[in-house]
């Protein structure tokens, strides 16, 4: 198992520079190759990981961190608005990623449709579950002088009018967002999603839980939020509560042990957050 650590400062001037930026190997029991904590520099600006899997010592154990950490992807599909870029025309040829404001989401779906047709009817039926009306995408690629773009259009049941990304509610876009996210087949060594529960119906909380777990069976996935229901879906040892504390940011994963007597009487995760039990809640400093 590879990994990656690294230590920030400030400096006098605002910048932010590197104490220590390290690479890490860690062997299973019983294999000959030895572990690796190795520091690849201290004081620099920008990391040195790039440059440490090209021409430096362990080139092999950098090169894999360096392929999983510039994988990493943050989703945020907070902007819904007329005129988000999810609901206007993208060049069809930016498809090979679904990027983290989910602007070239056609043409993704697009290159999905053809390339990866199991993933694809995987999505549409997905979408269906919270948006029983939705049909089918509409994918058409029109020419527009030197370049080929595409707009997301879609159909609902019992008509095959092509309507626009336009006339989808903010929530339904969202969701279809995060389905295409979380369904892809070859999601990234690292996705972040921040407050995917924004403009979601509660139905459609629970089936994002249900994909949520899915994901995270490929790939590491880290998800912030603040809905309660969303909580509820969870086990206590897969939620880490972040607090602030003398202007810091702290980091705690719960134990069931500690909630246990709070379970044990039917109260739910999100009940105890609310409740201010194993804290989350606003900090006065």
């Amino acid at each position: 198992m590879n990994g990656y650590q690294c230590v920030l400062e400030p400096t006098d001037d605002n910048r932010l520079i590197f104490a220590d930026e390290r690479i890490q190997y860690h062997a299973d029991p019983g294999m000959r190759t030895q572990p690796v904590n190795a520091s690849i520099g201290q004081g620099h600006s920008e990391s040195k990981l790039k440059q440490h899997a090209k021409d430096g010592w362990n080139r092999a154990v950098a090169q894999h961190v360096y392929d999983a950490v510039s994988s990493w992807t943050v989703y945020h599909f907070h902007d819904t608005s007329n005129t988000a870029a999810m609901r206007r025309t993208w060049p069809v040829r930016d498809n090979e990623r679904l990027r983290g404001s989910g602007e070239n989401l056609a043409a993704f779906l697009y290159r999905l449709r053809d390339e990866e047709a199991a993933t694809y009817s995987m999505i549409v039926d997905t979408i269906r579950l919270v948006a029983p009306f939705f049909k089918e995408f509409k994918l058409r690629p029109k020419k527009r002088k030197d370049d080929t773009s595409l707009e997301l259009e879609w159909t609902q049941k019992n008509t095959d009018y092509p309507f626009h990304a336009s006339q989808l509610s903010d929530g339904t876009l969202r969701f279809i967002a995060l389905a295409t996210a979380l369904l892809q087949p070859k999601p990234q060594a690292t996705i972040l999603i921040d407050e995917p529960e924004l403009g979601l119906h509660p139905f459609a909380l629970n089936a994002l839980a249900s994909l949520i777990r899915q994901a995270s069976v490929r790939t590491q996935l880290i998800v912030s939020t603040q809905s309660a229901q969303l909580l509820n879906a969870f086990e206590p040892e897969e939620i880490v509560v972040m607090e602030r504390k003398e202007g810091e940011s702290l980091f705690r994963r719960l134990e069931e042990d500690e909630l246990k007597t709070w379970l044990d009487e039917e109260y739910t995760l999100g009940e105890l957050w609310q409740k201010e039990v194993y804290g989350g809640g606003p900090v006065h400093e």
